[in-house]
């Protein structure tokens, strides 16, 4: 009797071995672990009558089974009938007849053709082989041959001929592995339990219908690498279908760290036959097996294995995103997890890119086209409480949270994005993740035990614009009592170490937290303790007391807690110090932003891939900052700071914020070491910085010309803009004007041949003229359009105009950040002073700035009056005489000079003066508008500046004569300084390493008395001066912020004279 029969007969047994496998307990046999592979197989079996326990009530398992009980087995699972001839059929054997006990049983076999009888003899008291039962379960089940499994069983050789095939059968269909060495043991006996796991999987394979799993392709993973496992099998049942199903597979066994062989098993989702797969670790080169982009603002990288030993891949300096014209995305961050490398950039944007890779990383340098889009809205994938008063939810992509990573959020309309539905208010909210992830933490505590429902509202979204698909989420509250726990200790250095805990924590609440942290039996106190990504503790010790290459590390209770408030219970923790020869590479530089900075000056973050030596770290001159064209930035100073990531310093160059302008440069470090004295002779890395902001909030101007009968648009952008290629402001295609609710790009109204639009740039495309004019044939909308906007600048009334300008870049390549961006119109025919500012640059001699270049200009629109009646408002007796007006060569700037001399500090005769225009001007700009303004004091604001030659500030150091250990300081101002003004206290030099022990002032000079201390006079060139409190000149002009560099050594001075 086949398969076939058995299925159409044996549904009751069927049914029962499923009950068995949702109920039974091994605990039928003491001598049956519940652990056991064999034990669900035994369960069954027992459950379903096949097979039975010993009087005793033990199973025993590893005893061998004869023949004759196999038999016995084969005909109660499988219902087998006793043939009506079968005393005729047991004559094949010798040792068989109908008087033998089991005979029946016997002869069920010969019928159902399980056994043939060719062997002569049945020898039922004689152990049942591995390739005997091999044989059998083919033959019973109808197993099928699957070419396209292969079998490496090692010793199919020792098997007889008649049996081999079917050993490969049953392999090939899940029902053996093979042993653990790789060997099938052919001639050894069948044990009881194993006799009922091969039965167990045959008999469930036919139940389901399954013809074969399939075996994947043998996996190699470098070592370090990460085992990606398929989460899909193909399985193929006996009709012929084939499905992809799901598969678990118990990995647990493989290590990464080293070469080896590794046999897995995956358990099939619906079927109890089982996956299998051979997963080899081997030393394999590093390389990048795919790139994603996650949604608009991330990409994913994953590499094959984790074992860099290039450039280290959180640099952002390997990683190039350019457009199709080659203008490159800045990039934020890059965060690496495992195999994965997540880039974030600093703006959201779409289409099509390159990614460069740097050589650095593989060997090879590598580009990947990629498309940023984001076509699937966001969910939210979970929440959970961390705390009784805090909720961490989780989202299938980064949110746009309008913050930055790890910071609260602050916008209104985000707060209120995300409520709980009859629960407390959101009190403040923590992006974490870039947006992936936000902490919420609610006005009072949440209940254990309730379940909660997240009401999300359209105000939430992520980078694309897509709003939540499913705006309600809910989840239960189960308060957490247990302790954090120490799941891994990484990064371990001679002086830092890395802890990972199971849970969100925060430190002790203690001014001493180092104290809770320490090594080597509790001996040495932590130096620092930091957090960092929520759940990890970066603990510093002092570099000369590092931990032992065999060292422990001791964590007290109580040092840490989570956020329910569960504290740690005492850590000890062995630490073994790798044996480290690689010498220290730069894993990441960064441009503060200015407001992150602690000086005006531009400042780099600069952190290496390990802890180096402070006393080298500090050292400025081992430090070079090199632009693209070879020329040194000169570093004015390198500051140690803390750094969980590694060891980071902070270099302050001689370059103001606004000032340093956008391009490619070259950090040069030499004689670097690590703390093990592994030594970089040079290292160096490029990065792209720069602190000129991108263009925004632009300015315009909508005027009629009533005499040209023109509508004239006037964009100031405040700086010199791009003229050419695709982000020029010349072209028309970039704006688009609404006026009421008609809306055109303006490229479009060149088409009509009734209205006639000019785009004209000025100041290198500083400002922009657009110029729209008619015949008298213009009718429709487009009549209905002009009409509109003359409408609205004749009558200076703009609320339905806007005007809308594409992504545009200045002259230093500086794109906007928007994509749109919108101008600030107003309607205004006048123009006037820049700043408001009038400045008395001479006793007699005013000057001033206007706002625009003057086409027209007449000087009797210029009034000067000194406010006799103090009401700050002009009257005919307070005109002053006006010798002079011109205009300068800039045809921007105003000069006027007086009859008489005013005061020193801009008065006349204690009269406040001002300078205003006429009541009807002629001055006039190229766009037709009339210069005005009206009262605008004289202010004498030219305090004194510092003289300079060359372009050369005169500040030198001077040799004091008879004292080596001091040096003087001059510095030689344009005006006369008040004495009273200046103290030791007014200037640092050398960021206070040199102190200043008195200050002298001769008329314009200022002297500075300072301690050489260890340093030689000539030391001081180069050294840099900071004013820290301000100084005025005798007629009270004040100077303060100055800084100041010592550019060369001058004629030695006696202090004695300066006093």
């Amino acid at each position: 009797m086949s398969y076939k029969k058995f299925l159409a007969t044996a549904t009751v047994s069927a049914v029962a071995v499923t009950t068995a496998v949702s109920s039974a307990s091994a605990s039928y046999f003491p001598d049956v672990s519940d652990s056991s592979v064999y034990s669900k197989p035994i369960e069954s079996l027992v459950d379903s009558g096949v097979i039975t326990g010993y009087p005793d009530g033990t199973f025993q398992p590893n005893k061998t089974l004869i023949r004759e009980h196999a038999a016995i087995m084969f005909v109660r699972a499988l219902k087998l009938d006793v043939p009506v001839d079968a005393v005729e059929r047991l004559e094949v054997y010798s040792d068989v007849n109908a008087q033998t006990k089991n005979a029946d049983k016997v002869a069920a076999l010969l019928g159902a053709g399980i056994v043939k009888g060719d062997e002569g003899t049945f020898s039922p008291n004689q152990d049942l082989t591995r390739e005997i039962m091999a044989t059998w379960l083919v033959r019973a089940f109808d197993l099928k041959e699957i070419s396209s499994v292969k079998v490496p069983l090692t010793d199919l050789k020792t098997a007889s001929n008649e049996h081999r095939k079917n050993i490969e059968i049953l392999y090939q269909n899940g029902i053996t592995t093979g042993n653990t060495d790789g060997t099938y043991a052919p001639k050894k006996g069948v044990t009881r339990a194993q006799f009922a796991t091969f039965f167990y999987r045959a008999f469930n394979q036919a139940e389901s219908g399954v013809s074969n799993v399939e075996r994947l392709d043998d996996l190699v993973v470098g070592i370090g690498g990460k085992v990606n496992l398929s989460k899909k099998v193909e399985v193929t049942y006996k009709d012929g279908k084939k499905k992809e199903v799901n598969v678990k597979w118990d990995n647990t066994s493989i290590d990464t760290s080293k070469e080896g062989k590794y046999e897995i098993t995956g358990t099939v989702d619906g079927i109890v036959e089982k996956a299998y797969l051979t997963v080899y670790v081997e030393e394999v080169d590093l390389k990048i097996e795919d790139v994603e982009a996650l949604n608009l603002k991330q990409i994913e990288l994953t590499f094959n294995h984790t074992r860099f030993e290039g450039g280290h891949p959180e640099n952002l300096s390997y990683y190039t995103l350019r457009e199709s014209d080659d203008d490159e995305i800045e990039l934020l961050d890059a965060t690496l997890e495992d195999n994965k490398l997540i880039l974030t950039l600093k703006e959201a944007t779409q289409g099509k890119f390159e990614l460069v890779v740097d050589k650095a990383i593989t060997g090879d340098e590598e580009d990947f086209d990629i498309r940023l889009k984001d076509t699937t809205p966001p969910e939210v994938i979970s929440a959970k409480a961390i705390a009784e008063d805090i909720v961490q939810v989780e989202f299938s992509e980064a949110m746009d949270f309008k913050t930055e990573n790890g910071e609260e959020v602050t916008n209104r309309d985000i707060e209120d994005s995300i409520e709980l539905e009859k629960g407390p208010r959101v009190k403040e909210m923590t992006v974490y993740e870039h947006g992936k992830v936000v902490n919420i933490k609610f006005s009072d505590e949440l209940v254990d035990k309730k379940e909660y429902k997240l009401e999300l509202t359209d105000d939430l979204r992520d980078y694309f614009g897509f709003k939540l698909e499913e705006k309600k989420f809910e989840f239960d509250v189960k308060y957490d009592k247990n302790d954090p726990e120490l799941v891994e200790v990484k990064n371990v250095y001679p002086n830092k170490v890395t802890l990972v805990f199971d849970k969100d924590i925060k430190l002790a609440d203690s001014r001493h937290v180092e104290g809770y942290f320490h090594h080597t039996n509790g001996g040495i106190d932590a130096d620092k303790v930091t957090l960092q990504n929520r759940n990890e503790v970066v603990i510093t010790f002092e570099e000369d007391e590092p931990i032992p290459a065999k060292g422990e590390l001791i964590i007290d209770s109580r040092a840490i807690e989570d956020l329910w408030g569960n504290e740690n219970k005492t850590i000890r923790k062995d630490i073994d110090l790798k044996d480290d020869k690689t010498a220290p590479t730069i894993k990441s530089v960064k441009m503060l932003d200015e407001d992150d900075a602690n000086s005006s000056y531009v400042q780099f973050e600069v952190t290496f891939d390990e802890p180096v030596k402070q006393e080298l770290a500090e050292d400025k001159r081992l430090y070079e900052l090199v632009d693209k064209d070879g020329e040194d930035i000169y570093v004015k100073g390198v500051d140690v700071i803390d750094s969980t990531e590694g060891f980071t310093v902070l270099l302050t160059i001689d370059k103001r914020y606004g000032e340093f302008n956008n391009g490619t440069y070259t950090i040069v470090i030499d004689d670097m070491e690590d703390l093990y004295e592994n030594e970089s002779k040079q290292l160096s890395i490029e990065v792209k910085a720069g602190s000129v902001e991108a263009p925004s909030e632009f300015k315009g101007s909508l005027i009629w010309d009533k005499d040209e009968e023109e509508i004239i648009l006037v964009i100031d952008y405040g700086r010199e803009m791009e003229t050419k290629g695709e982000y020029s402001v010349s072209s028309l295609d970039k704006y688009e004007l609404t006026v009421d609710d008609q809306t055109y790009l303006l490229s479009s109204l060149e088409d009509e041949d009734e209205l006639e639009v000019d785009l004209n740039t000025y100041n290198d495309g500083e400002k922009v003229e657009i110029v729209f004019s008619k015949d008298d044939d213009l009718e429709g909308a487009i009549e209905t359009f002009f009409e509109d906007l003359k409408d609205a600048a004749e009558d200076k009334d703009l609320d339905d105009v806007e005007l809308l300008i594409g992504r545009v870049s200045d002259a230093e390549g500086n794109k906007t950040t928007s994509f749109l961006n919108e101008v600030t119109l107003d309607s205004t025919s006048t123009f006037g002073v820049k700043d408001d500012k009038v400045t008395l640059v001479d006793d007699d001699t005013l000057e001033f700035e206007l706002t625009d270049v003057v086409y027209d200009f007449d000087d009797d629109d210029f009034i000067v009056f000194a406010d006799d009646n103090r009401n700050g408002k002009y009257s005919k007796s307070e005109s002053l005489d006006i010798d002079d007006i011109e205009l300068d060569d800039d045809d921007k700037t105003v000069i006027i000079k007086l009859d008489e001399p005013l005061d020193s500090d801009g008065s006349y005769g204690n009269d406040k003066v001002y300078i205003t225009t006429e009541s009807t001007t002629h001055t006039r700009n190229r766009f037709g508008q009339k210069l005005k303004f009206s009262n605008l004091e004289v202010s004498d604001s030219v305090g004194p500046t510092v003289k300079e030659k060359d372009d050369d500030e005169q500040v030198f150091v001077h040799e004091a004569i008879g004292e080596s250990d001091k040096a003087v300081i001059s510095i030689e101002f344009t005006d006369d300084i008040d004495p009273k003004t200046v103290t030791r206290l007014s200037f640092d030099v050398g960021d206070g390493r040199f102190d200043i022990l008195s200050a002298y002032v001769d008329d314009e000079t200022v002297y500075l008395v300072v301690d050489l201390d260890r340093y030689e006079v000539e030391d001081l060139v180069g050294e840099y001066i900071e004013q820290k409190a301000p100084i005025a000149d005798t007629n009270d002009n004040v100077v303060e912020d100055l800084d100041l560099k010592v550019i060369d050594e001058e004629d030695k001075l006696d202090i004695d004279d300066l006093d």
